[in-house]
């Protein structure tokens, strides 16, 4: 019986000890493992610091940032022209490069929210940045993004669109990281206004379909910096564009269609405003 017993406890003391050494060992593991990261961090840092790597790496970065910037560029205007869409939504008209959206047909308004557009925009621009990237001149280097998390705001005078994306550059087995969202993109934009303006227009519409009050819109457009165009373009729609009074060339504008009462679409319904020469 005491035999059993010593060795009872000679076997605790062994698996004791065995515990300790595992313990023991994985300490050591984790310590190399930290201290190899450290020191590979550290080789990374200084080689990306290089005079001659740093600058390459600074071209690099600011074409991702010009990248950036063009594709909330490109939004921007092809959303404006496809009425706040970027996916075909249910009713439009194809114009083969692009759509144009009915927002109101069968007595129903049919324009999407602003937190709609903003979505839109937000898929656009994942999409125009990943080919803006894709043909970036990388000068050697290996360039690499994890999936798009894109937030747009529509705000007043402006879009603001930020990019959440874990990045790595990448050279002779060394690495620096880096997030889209430290290059939030603000750009000076009429959108709001032009969203606010046609969701008047639409209400109107709506009380009135057979009526167009020119002079209902005029002194909201012109309080705002803007222009309202309206053009038949057959089949019971009229094409309305809504733009910036501008002198850009190309200024910015929401576009969309209305279903108008037969009949009405042989009358030329004349601009309401003129364009700033």
């Amino acid at each position: 019986m005491k035999k059993e017993e010593n060795l009872i406890r000679i076997q605790a003391q062994v698996s004791v000890f065995v515990i300790f050494a595992i313990i023991i060992a994985a300490a050591i593991g984790v310590g190399y493992f930290i201290s190899k990261s450290i020191n590979q961090a550290k080789l990374d840092k200084e080689f990306f610091e290089s005079t001659e790597v740093k600058g390459q790496v600074d071209v690099l970065k600011n074409s991702i940032k010009t990248c950036m910037s063009n594709s909330a560029d490109e939004c921007i205007f092809l959303l404006g022209v496809q009425g706040g869409y970027y996916n075909k939504p249910k009713e439009y008209f194809d114009l083969g490069w692009a759509f144009i959206p009915y927002y109101y047909k069968n007595g129903i308004i049919m324009m999407p929210d602003k937190s709609k557009i903003e979505g839109e925009m937000s898929l656009c621009f994942n999409d125009m940045l990943l080919k803006c990237l894709n043909d970036v001149d990388k000068k050697g280097f290996d360039l690499k993004f994890q999936d798009f998390k894109t937030k747009t705001q529509i705000k007043e005078k402006e879009v603001f669109i930020l990019t959440e994306s874990l990045s790595s550059i990448s050279k002779e087995k060394k690495t620096i990281t880096f997030n889209l969202n430290s290059n939030p993109v603000l750009k000076n934009s009429k959108f709001y206004d032009t969203i606010e303006l046609a969701k008047y227009s639409l209400e109107y519409h709506k009380s009135e379909p057979e009526l167009l009050c020119i002079n209902c819109l005029v002194n909201f457009a012109e309080q705002k910096g803007l222009l309202i165009d309206y053009i038949n373009s057959g089949n019971n729609a009229r094409l309305v564009v809504i733009s910036e009074n501008s002198k850009e060339i190309i200024p910015f504008s929401l576009e969309f269609l209305e279903e108008t009462k037969g009949g009405n679409n042989n009358v030329a319904i004349p601009k309401v405003l003129e364009r700033t020469a």
